[in-house]
């Protein structure tokens, strides 16, 4: 009778830690991520967040920031992920409103599609979210605007079952980073970025480059927001080898994914061994277009003399 007490005891005392465990992971994570996050609030506090850059209630900043590898100043997009007036934010940046439409189904409109969003932030979070996990764009939205919202993380876990609560913060996060990315890239427009500048200066790299990226993209755009030549062609190659979408690869990979952890949850089905490969073979013939394109480059430097 006493093994059978204490054993009744320390079961209970199991459940009591995962209990305040929940509790405390709620405190922490709707004071970090508001509406965007996981138990529902306010939308402009996150997207406050994503402007200030400020550690603490909302805290995307900061994540998006640190993920970002010092890249850019995510403080730049403040005044896009807090316009509450979306649609003016669309049409002043064409650039954006053609990335976010190619995340909404075929024949949604930009309009109707942002309608019922506090913010450009939210707006572009549930959109990457819809598209990351293949949830109908329309029953998200349903779910996450109007009177009565829930927050992302409590939609999630309705329409995919299958996801665990680690995996369904995760891709929260992920599309709130994504999001911060999204309107810092808009507000810095134009600017002058260094990797895309150095690809472009190379006029047979370039080509090579943009053989083996989709036709709707540029090397320009493409390059953009990488830290280093090497970096982006090892993606480059890696999205052609495996197929998978340019643009969602740099959307992860600028959200702070690493490449690997970035093809892996686009690729689930390939093994680690064929990833790990993958990526080393993107890694040579990213090298090898650097070495080639120099090689030409000198090659017509001595046939002009």
């Amino acid at each position: 009778m006493y093994a059978l007490m204490q054993k009744r005891e320390k079961e209970m005392n199991r459940k009591r830690i995962c209990e305040v465990g929940l509790i405390l992971s709620g405190i922490f994570v709707s004071g970090a991520f508001a509406q965007l996050g996981i138990l529902g609030g306010s939308a402009a506090t996150a997207a406050g967040a994503i402007g200030t850059g400020v550690t603490g209630a909302g805290g995307i900043a900061s994540q998006a920031t640190a993920s970002l590898n010092g890249r850019q100043d995510i403080s730049a997009g403040s005044g896009i992920a807090q316009s509450r007036d979306i649609g003016l934010v669309m049409t002043q940046n064409a650039s954006l409103a053609n990335r976010v439409q190619t995340l909404l189904p075929a024949g949604a409109g930009l309009a109707s599609a942002s309608a019922g969003f506090e913010d450009t932030a939210t707006f572009l979070a549930a959109a990457h979210l819809a598209h990351n996990l293949n949830i109908p764009w329309e029953s998200l939205k349903a779910e996450t605007t109007g009177k009565h919202r829930r927050s992302f993380a409590r939609a999630i876990a309705q329409f995919r079952p299958d996801l665990d609560f680690a995996s369904i913060r995760n891709s929260v996060k992920l599309a709130e980073r994504e999001a911060a990315w999204d309107c810092n890239r808009a507000a810095s427009s134009g600017a002058r970025d260094r990797t895309a500048a150095r690809i472009a200066a190379n006029g047979d790299l370039a080509a090579r480059v943009q053989a083996i990226l989709p036709a709707s993209v540029t090397v320009a755009s493409a390059a953009a927001g990488f830290a280093s030549e090497q970096e982006f062609l090892t993606a480059a190659e890696l999205s052609n080898m495996l197929q998978i979408d340019f643009p969602d690869l740099k959307d992860r990979l600028m959200a702070g994914q690493s490449l690997r952890e970035a093809a892996r949850q686009m690729k689930p089905e390939m093994s680690s061994e064929s990833l790990d490969a993958g990526m080393k073979t993107a890694a040579v013939r990213g090298r090898d277009l650097r070495v080639e394109s120099s090689a030409s480059a000198s090659a017509s430097v001595r046939t002009v003399r």
